[in-house]
């Protein structure tokens, strides 16, 4: 009995803050607790993780609105359906029971509150409350997504339906399971499992009784035909995709992505000991060796269930000058150090939300390291220059090694918007030369290096950068 009394004292306090909050914006209302009849306005509001469900029913009819509105843009599209919006906090309104076990069972409740039946009820959910729409205790409404009304004899006569019962279809909801079954406008539905639809009482009744995720049987009239289709009724917090050939529902399928492309970073983690002893001999610094940051550029595009075939490539050099005292005249000696690879790519993407994605795959590629020493003395004679080269005071040096690899890889991607991700990858480079030890290039020949060691290109590879597209 203390229970019942409880919940009574709610919902007289309830009613009272919503006439206080009517009379405060000028509008006559009266909280109501009890199910609107036929012909009401019946007005959802759910706000969950910055994200606002808006779901209106009226005459019927039901509009459904999601996105990130703010309260004053709720009032306005509320009040273009005539209703005025009222603000409760249902935190406040629960923090006047003193019994914490009753206090316990109300936030499981959903509190109705807000204006009369003919200016709308909006729907309140406590903070700790379920953020799904329900039509009784933890049950949600199948969902069809249409809208509809009463069958006119005029209309009836203009689509050539002889019958005197079914409701006609004036709309459909875009992403709904209508759409996915391809009902239209025009198109009346006659039954329902068996059961006629004589109006718009009996249609809601008859949907009423079944369950998310039921298949049932609906006959159409359309075009002059009837026809049936096994329907399943679906939910407004999670589409339902249906299989068209079976017309079963099969699991909601994640976007992999159509592609994108963009600045790619890469540290490259190679072993560089052969190149540090034939660089610290000509007189330069040590190359470090912890990792390479190398710039590129790459992009991929989906060909088809998620497969990603791209391509990228990027590049490292370094520039360092020193005084050469060993020669006579001194000379100013160069070095550049230049790595960079590229190939094809291609990855298997796997969805694990709507914005993070992961993927596996490969990349066959090419690439290599070049080291080119000049040394001048900067002492240039037209009548002395064949001298000069005799002396070797002028002179130049290029040696490299080059590779084919395979790069197995795994990528990790988080969308921020539509157009703009963070994309992290791990790689490594398994590398094959067709030669060994190192070559020199002169005048457009190369010449083998004898004694040059085999120095291999395998190495970890490391991204993490933007990625424009998805």
């Amino acid at each position: 009995m203390r229970k019942f009394w409880t919940i009574v004292a709610v919902l007289a306090l309830s009613c009272a803050l919503a006439a206080q909050a009517a009379e405060s914006s000028g509008v006559s209302a009266s909280a109501s607790a009890a199910a609107t009849s036929d012909g009401d306005t019946n007005v959802i509001v759910n706000k969950q993780d910055g994200q606002t469900t808006v779901t209106i029913r009226q005459d019927g009819e039901v509009y459904t609105f999601a996105g990130n509105y703010s309260d004053e843009e709720i009032k306005q599209m509320l009040r273009e359906h005539g209703v005025d919006y009222i603000v409760l906090n249902a935190d406040a309104l629960l923090a006047q029971v003193e019994d914490d076990e009753y206090e316990e069972q109300l936030r499981k409740m959903r509190v109705r509150v807000g204006s009369s039946s003919d200016e709308g009820v909006v729907y309140v959910s406590t903070a700790d409350g379920d953020d799904e729409e329900e039509d009784g205790e933890g049950m949600e409404r199948p969902y069809m997504g249409v809208y509809f009304e009463d069958m006119t004899l005029a209309k009836a006569r203009s689509l050539n339906y002889n019958e005197n019962y079914g409701i006609l279809i004036t709309g459909v909801v875009p992403d709904s399971p209508a759409r996915l079954y391809r009902i239209l406008s025009d198109d009346i539905i006659m039954e329902i499992d068996g059961q006629k639809v004589w109006d718009k009482k009996t249609f809601s009744k008859i949907i009423d009784a079944h369950y998310v995720g039921d298949t049932v049987p609906i006959k159409l009239f359309r075009n002059g035909e009837e026809q049936t289709i096994n329907f399943v009724f679906g939910s407004r917090k999670q589409t339902v995709v249906v299989d068209v050939e079976t017309g079963e529902p099969v699991k909601h399928r994640l976007n992999p992505g159509n592609g994108g492309g963009g600045w790619i970073p890469v540290w490259f983690t190679p072993d560089v000991d052969d190149i540090n002893d034939i660089v610290t001999r000509m007189g330069f610094s040590e190359i470090d060796d912890k990792g390479i940051f190398m710039n590129g550029l790459g992009g991929k595009g989906n060909v088809g269930n998620g497969w990603m075939l791209g391509g990228m490539g990027c590049w490292y050099t370094l520039d360092r000058k020193i005084d050469n005292p060993s020669t006579t005249p001194n000379t100013i000696r160069r070095m550049e150090y230049h790595v960079g690879y590229g190939g094809v790519t291609l990855d298997k993407r796997i969805p694990l939300s709507r914005k993070f994605i992961t993927s596996a795959g490969f990349m066959l590629g090419w690439g290599g390291w070049s080291l080119e020493v000049n040394q001048t003395d900067g002492d240039y004679d037209w009548k002395t220059l064949p001298n000069s080269m005799n002396s070797s005071v002028n002179n130049h040096m290029e040696i490299s090694k080059n590779y084919i690899f395979v790069q197995p890889k795994v990528m990790a991607m988080y969308r921020i918007m539509d157009w703009l991700a963070i994309r992290a990858e791990v790689g490594y480079i398994a590398s094959y030369s067709f030669y060994s030890g190192w070559k020199a290039n002169v005048v457009d020949e190369d010449f083998e290096i004898p004694n040059s060691p085999d120095t291999s290109f395998d190495g970890m590879t490391f991204t993490i950068g933007p990625w424009f597209g998805f």
